[in-house]
């Protein structure tokens, strides 16, 4: 298979149409909840100085997640399902890190704080489970009245079920070998089920960053409050935990 990369390329190509022809509308969603929630936070950000975010982990994570959201959404396209799931996982494993980061050395330059990172990223009692478990509170008044800690712990329980590795790939593959000595490319493994699975995941990170946003930035709630626009992404995506803190809580002047 690999003595000629163009049957792997083919594979690719073949794969990325069957996607477009058959799960269009699933990939369609993918792109617009991407997009959405991004363009909406860009909004929320345009209205404050470059200064204010320059030193926040949380914020570049934003921008890295903005091109991982890019490379998740092709890697759908190519049925490569685990490597998008991987991508999901890793944006909500390192946001929360770096609001851990954020909210414990609020004074100290980004340089300081990615060299924190590299201390503690790879440590198992620094892994999101346990940071929401265990390490972050919240305390911010727009969790009053809310289990936030326990609604986070849920979302981040449920994209662990949504993202362990599936038996699909390997079965397609035993198929595959034992079926046909003349394949030679890659086998083809087109599954609209799995990209709404990706879309399922994905909804449940925005849900957690926002939050986790807002724990970082709270002043940037009356600006979501008052965005029709957000506000409605929010519920047409059912974005729950960010759902009921829109809902629960006052619109506060800046």
């Amino acid at each position: 298979m690999l003595k000629d990369s163009s049957n792997v390329i083919k594979s690719f190509q073949d794969n990325i149409q069957k996607s477009k022809d058959e799960c269009g509308n699933k990939l369609a969603d993918i792109r617009d909840l991407s997009y959405n929630f991004f363009h909406c936070f860009g909004s929320f950000a345009d209205g404050n100085t470059f200064e204010r975010f320059k030193d926040s982990l949380v914020f570049w994570w934003y921008v890295e997640s903005t091109e991982i959201s890019v490379y998740t959404l092709y890697l759908s396209y190519c049925g490569l399902y685990r490597n998008a799931f991987d991508n999901i996982r890793h944006v909500l494993e390192s946001i929360v890190q770096a609001l851990y980061i954020d909210v414990n050395h609020p004074n100290t330059s980004l340089q300081t704080k990615l060299e924190i990172l590299k201390e503690i990223e790879d440590k198992r009692e620094y892994h999101a489970s346990r940071l929401l478990q265990e390490k972050l509170s919240f305390k911010s008044e727009f969790c009053e009245g809310l289990d936030c800690k326990g609604a986070l712990n849920t979302s981040y329980k449920d994209l662990s079920k949504i993202v362990h590795p599936s038996h699909k790939k390997v079965i397609a593959t035993i198929r595959d070998a034992m079926g046909s000595s003349k394949n030679k490319g890659l086998s083809e493994l087109v599954d609209c089920g799995e990209v709404a699975r990706v879309f399922d995941s994905l909804k449940i990170v925005y849900d957690v960053f926002y939050v986790l946003v807002l724990t970082e930035f709270p002043d940037f709630l009356p600006f979501m409050k008052n965005d029709k626009d957000f506000v409605a992404c929010v519920k047409k995506y059912e974005l729950s935990t960010l759902g009921k803190v829109l809902s629960s809580t006052r619109t506060t002047s800046k």
